[in-house]
């Protein structure tokens, strides 16, 4: 089989569920004796062709301005799409085409179209009806409603990553249940376990790992460790991560009195730096509003590291309150700063939701999600 991905970020992108799921999915594919093209934008300092895993996987860089590879850009999106769809000569001897959601799916159905290829959408979370929670502006939450809404157009087939996104699906866009299939996200378990068991905990350490935008929330990171001080524990926090709300982050920690207790660590382009980061921390905080899976989440678990965070909808598909984590009301702060603090201060806690967490994180693999994906394709081909 030969498969067209569409994607607007791909490797060595890798700061987000969606590249990394898009990235072991080609892997796997490759490893399982598929060959994979993909379709993604022009990433700065990258070649505009490479080939991975012995000549089997194509990554394909269009557009222009490249894209940075160290946060998200949104200035790209235009010309990856116009790009893509002037191209459809590189997906020609695909045999199906998976299209990773907006600029990537919108272009992928256009070059459906054009070469009349079956393909599948992947929604990795949806938002109509909430953009303007994004903290987004009037243009964005406009264009990003109309993408959604043409990316539900036709009774094609879709992958969804958690049973909470199928849901706003069927509710918010009308999309037939039967054209849904659930397919979730996974970690690189076994590598995370690796990197994580020789090392220490630090004590009183707080971790989040994630983009920093206005929406995940992280200033209640830094409001964390303000009121813990207060109350005398001795606590500091990694945040690792970078986003266009960093600069504002970093002031508040200085306005706030909290600058010498954190450390940002923003990008970082190993993988390894960031689970021994996160495996070192004593508790692992998200408090985002929005989340379309939350895989952070399930790699902390497998690091070892104990979870809090508010209970969404989108963490059902692993996410046991008082079993492998603590779920916060939404979006109560106290509630989490209490959460926050039971792990920090009962060690009890603390041990059941670590070893309970790893046993839940070892469910999920890249290899079966690949396989269930590669299903669907094969469903769509006979």
């Amino acid at each position: 089989m030969k498969v067209g991905l569409f994607s607007d970020l791909f490797y060595p992108y890798l700061l987000g569920g969606g590249e990394n799921r898009y990235y072991q999915l080609a892997r796997h594919l490759v490893a399982s004796g598929d060959e994979v093209v993909v379709i993604t934008s022009n990433l700065s300092g990258c070649p505009s062709h490479e080939t991975l895993f012995d000549g089997k996987l194509h990554i394909h860089r269009l557009g222009f301005p490249p894209h940075p590879v160290t946060r998200r850009s949104i200035l790209t999106i235009p010309g990856y799409f116009l790009s893509s769809v002037l191209n459809p000569r590189l997906v020609e001897e695909c045999d199906i085409l998976d299209l990773n959601t907006y600029a990537s799916a919108l272009a992928g159905k256009v070059v459906s179209g054009m070469k009349k290829k079956p393909f599948v959408v992947t929604v990795h979370d949806l938002f109509t009806g909430e953009w303007s929670s994004l903290k987004r502006n009037l243009v964005i939450s406009i264009v990003g409603t109309l993408s959604e809404k043409l990316i539900s157009l036709g009774p094609h087939t879709f992958i969804a990553t958690s049973q909470a996104t199928k849901a706003k699906m069927i509710c918010r866009l009308g999309i037939e249940e039967k054209n849904i299939n659930i397919i979730s996200n996974a970690i690189q378990f076994e590598l995370i376990r690796k990197l994580a068991q020789p090392i220490r905990k630090d004590s009183n350490r707080i971790v989040y790992v994630g983009r920093l935008v206005e929406y995940k929330g992280v200033e209640q990171i830094l409001q964390i460790v303000l009121r813990l001080r207060e109350q005398g524990l001795n606590v500091g926090a990694d945040i690792v991560g970078d986003g266009s709300d960093r600069g504002r982050l970093v002031s508040l920690a200085s306005k706030i009195g909290v600058s010498k207790f954190i450390r940002f660590w923003g990008f970082l382009k190993e993988y390894a730096d960031v689970v021994r980061i996160m495996s070192s921390a004593t508790v692992f905080v998200n408090p985002s509003l929005f989340e379309g899976f939350g895989m952070a989440g399930l790699e902390a678990m497998a690091s070892g590291t104990p979870v809090v965070a508010y209970d969404l909808e989108s963490y059902e598909e692993y996410a046991k309150n008082g079993v492998n984590c603590l779920l916060s009301t939404c979006f109560d702060f106290e509630d989490l700063l209490d959460n926050v603090k039971s792990v920090l201060l009962d060690s009890g806690i603390a041990r059941k939701i670590s070893e309970r967490g790893i046993e839940s994180a070892k469910q999920f693999s890249w290899k079966k999600m690949a396989e269930e994906t590669r299903g669907i394709y094969s469903s769509l081909l006979r």
